[in-house]
C-alpha cells in the first residue's frame, strides 16, 4: 500500500512480539507499534485495516475488538476488514471449509455478510459495503455510526 500511495504513512499495530522483527520492514513512511487490540489502538487514524482478525474469534470477542477500534476512530474515519464472507445459502464455497478449521483450530468462525453487518452495528459501525475480489477474501468497509449506541438498520 505505501508504495502504491506515496503521500500516506501507516502504523502497523500487532502484538509487542510480533512487531518486534517489523521495524526494518516497514520503513520511514510506517510505524511498529506493539500493543493488545483488547484493551486499545492508536486513535485517530483516517483507515484502519483489520486482515483475516475477526474469525480467529467467538462472536463476542470480535464484538470486543470491533469497539476498541470504534473507540479510537475519527467520526469520519473508515475501518476495511478483509475476510472471507460466506454465502447465505447452502451452495458450495470454500469458506465453509475454513469455518470448520477455525472453529476446531481457535474457536473462532468465518461469516455471512449479515452476519458481519450485526457485529459491526454491536460496536457502533455501520457496514457501508462489502466488496469481492477476485481470491476468497472480500473487504468489508465500514464507518462510525453517527452516535454512539444508534443502531444501523441495512436494507
Amino acid at each position: 500500500m505505501l508504495d502504491r500511495h506515496p503521500a500516506i504513512e501507516a502504523v502497523v499495530f500487532d502484538r509487542p512480539e510480533v512487531v518486534a522483527g517489523v521495524v526494518d520492514v516497514v520503513g520511514h513512511r510506517a510505524e511498529a507499534v506493539g500493543g493488545d487490540f483488547f484493551a486499545s489502538v492508536p486513535a485517530g487514524a483516517d483507515c484502519y485495516v483489520l486482515s483475516s482478525v475477526l474469525h480467529d474469534w467467538e462472536d463476542e470477542d470480535a464484538v470486543a475488538i470491533l469497539r476498541t477500534v470504534r473507540e479510537a476512530m475519527v467520526p469520519t474515519g473508515r475501518l476495511l476488514v478483509l475476510e472471507t464472507v460466506l454465502p447465505e445459502g447452502d451452495e458450495p464455497h470454500v469458506g465453509k471449509l475454513l469455518d470448520i478449521l477455525m472453529l476446531a483450530l481457535v474457536g473462532g468462525r468465518e461469516r455471512t455478510e449479515r452476519e458481519y453487518a450485526a457485529l459491526f452495528d454491536r460496536a457502533g459501525l455501520r457496514l457501508d459495503r462489502t466488496v469481492p475480489t477476485s481470491a476468497p477474501t472480500s473487504v468489508l468497509e465500514a464507518s462510525p455510526l453517527s452516535s454512539p449506541g444508534a443502531s444501523a438498520t441495512r436494507p
